[in-house]
């Protein structure tokens, strides 16, 4: 499937109005990065914290190899996943990003620990 075909998401259709986040369309990133990908794109203020972490982190690295421009294509949990579990250690969350992002969000929920990712893929 080509990345034109992939849903575009932004942060205002993951966070509501009062800063909290909107679980249907959570779930449903979910499905879609397990299925065809999604593409979403960074605010601003995601993109700094990236350029200062660049370098840095694994997670940095992997959003860096799948961004174009302001657009992070995710399509393979398994990858994301690793990527923060070398940096976080089982927290599912990427270092010094606020909690308060709709990409920390994505990242929390699409986060599988590697143990479940194992037991999954055995069945």
């Amino acid at each position: 499937m080509t990345k034109s075909t992939q849903p575009l998401l932004t942060t205002n259709d993951i966070l509501l109005a009062n800063g909290g986040i909107n679980y249907d369309v959570i779930t449903s990133i979910i499905e879609d990065i397990d299925n065809q990908g999604i593409q979403y794109q960074l605010t601003d203020g995601e993109l700094k914290w990236l350029d200062m972490v660049k370098g840095k982190y694994s997670i940095a690295s992997y959003i860096e190899e799948n961004l174009s421009g302001n657009l992070l294509t995710l399509d393979n949990r398994d990858a994301l996943s690793l990527a923060m579990e070398e940096d976080s250690e089982g927290s599912g969350k990427a270092v010094m990003l606020s909690d308060d992002t709709a990409l920390q969000s994505i990242l929390f929920h699409a986060f599988q620990h590697p143990e479940m990712a194992d037991d999954i893929a055995e069945r």
